[in-house]
């Protein structure tokens, strides 16, 4: 019995330790230099105690992510 649970303990130390080895890749994926061209249509709809904020995306494959 004690057999078991040190196989058990450390098969799942290795398995954390390989599934912990991935590389993070956050690059943007063209590198052009140009910045992308902002967002269109800002509409902004007041509610309570909030608001909805509603746009349209330029077609570029630079654009990461809307900073509001």
């Amino acid at each position: 019995m004690m057999h078991n649970s040190k196989f058990i303990l450390t098969a799942g130390l290795l398995l954390l330790i390989f599934s912990s080895c991935k590389v993070d890749e956050h690059f943007p994926l063209e590198n052009d230099d140009i910045p992308p061209k902002p967002v269109t249509n800002p509409l902004v709809e007041n509610l309570s105690g909030g608001a909805k904020i509603t746009y349209t995306l330029p077609n570029d494959p630079d654009l990461l992510y809307v900073e509001a």
